[in-house]
């Protein structure tokens, strides 16, 4: 025989505290795991990177600048400095495992972001980071600067012992003492423009949407249940009476 439609939604009524359960059960499980898990914290510093001063050449290919400086992020010695300013609190190569970075399109904002079990930690990480970086980029421009210098230096001394016109030799001597700015207009600077100052949230485990996804689920499976158990109702109350007739 046949089941009839309202003889389904009947059975099926009459078990509605199987989805709940398994809803109940679900979240319950999902909320006592939830709790031995490990939180990990995100923490972001963001630096800019400064225009050259142009002095009319063109402007410079943006997205290989800034693609270069997320390539930065990975090297060791970078790690070790920011490692060595935080006094301990984490090692070169937890700082490596830790950071990572994003290069906002469109803009010079160079976020530097790091993971880490407590808030303060990848705070103190992503800043120390930030730093390091802004330290590092001063240093390859006092290096370009010094090299520059000395290489017009050179060329004005060895114009002058072959006894090249004074107003040659005077011209490099100039440009020597110019070295700053001839480094600063086809040089992009780094910068810090934000250091990390409030933890934010856990990154992982998100609690409520693990919780609720697991709760979502559990009635889901308790909705099939109960369909599955309501097939079977019915059938069994109709061989019910012809058993006793027999």
């Amino acid at each position: 025989m046949e089941m009839e439609l309202s003889e389904y939604l009947s059975s099926a009524r009459r078990l509605w505290w199987v989805p709940v359960l398994a809803a109940l059960g679900a979240v319950a499980v999902s909320y006592w795991r939830t709790q031995s898990w490990q939180p990990l914290y995100q923490a972001e510093a963001v630096l800019v990177v400064e225009d050259p001063l142009l002095g009319g050449r063109s402007e410079p290919d943006w997205e290989s600048v800034m693609k270069g400086q997320l390539r930065g992020l990975e090297d060791r010695s970078l790690h070790e400095r920011a490692a060595a300013a935080l006094g301990g609190i984490a090692t070169a190569d937890t700082v490596g495992g830790a950071v990572d970075g994003e290069y906002v399109r469109d803009t010079r904002y160079l976020k530097v972001k790091t993971v880490m079990s407590r808030p303060q930690d990848a705070m103190a990480v992503a800043n120390a980071v930030a730093r390091a970086m802004e330290r590092m980029d001063r240093e390859r421009y006092d290096a370009d600067v010094t090299e520059t210098g000395a290489y017009f230096a050179e060329a004005a001394a060895k114009a002058k012992a072959e006894g090249v016109p004074a107003d040659a030799v005077k011209e490099l001597e100039a440009t020597a003492a110019r070295a700053p700015l001839l480094v600063a207009q086809k040089r992009p600077r780094l910068r810090v423009w934000q250091e990390s100052l409030v933890p934010g949230p856990p990154r992982w485990p998100q609690r409520v949407h693990t919780v609720a996804l697991s709760g979502g689920g559990g009635l889901l499976v308790g909705s099939a249940l109960a369909g599955l158990g309501a097939l079977a109702i019915p059938a069994q109350s109709r061989r019910a009476p012809g058993a006793r007739r027999k």
